[in-house]
């Protein structure tokens, strides 16, 4: 620790100063007036550098003890190594954010293909039911229209289309004859 030094104001420089610079000179308050305080100042100016003696302290940086740089050279380290953490941080959660963004994408696409999905499927039961009702209806209508002959009797059904049901196994050969 230093002793307590106070700049001397510029005004009350003493004449016994040998010195040229600009630089204000210090004194020692504890030693009054004696024949060294010329020496002591100069010394103390060497020792204690002035403002624009100190913008030259990053040319000349201070030495520094083994510990001291071992020390400073593990806080920048560190210090580097929390930069890299947090931009390493900051790449993880943007990452996370687009992948986030990618799966709604995808789950929104997942439900527009199964809404899409689902109506092709339904259009195409709804014109396999369509077609069927026709089919049957052709068939019906096929089967109830008996073309009349020219004395009004009914048509014989083709064999492919006649149910065993229809014939009850009596002779139709007189039909509409009473016995």
């Amino acid at each position: 620790m230093k002793r307590g030094l106070l700049p001397e104001p510029s005004s009350h420089s003493r004449a016994s100063s040998s010195s040229s610079s600009n630089q204000p000179h210090y004194r020692d308050p504890m030693r009054l007036g004696n024949s060294a305080d010329a020496a002591y100042d100069q010394m103390t100016q060497l020792m204690n550098p002035t403002p624009s003696e100190d913008s030259d302290a990053t040319t000349n940086p201070p030495v520094l003890t083994p510990e001291e740089a071992f020390r400073q050279r593990l806080l920048e380290k560190q210090s580097q190594q929390k930069s890299e953490i947090s931009q390493q941080k900051s790449e993880i959660e943007r990452m996370k954010k687009i992948i986030e963004d990618q799966e709604r994408r995808i789950a929104a696409q997942s439900i527009d293909i199964d809404v899409r999905v689902e109506a092709q499927v339904e259009a195409r039961l709804a014109e396999l039911k369509t077609q069927m009702l026709q089919s049957m209806d052709d068939r019906v209508l096929e089967l109830i229209r008996i073309p009349m002959l020219g004395s009004g009797a009914p048509a014989v059904l083709p064999e492919d289309e006649t149910d065993e049901e229809v014939g009850d196994g009596e002779d139709d050969g007189t039909f509409g004859e009473d016995e």
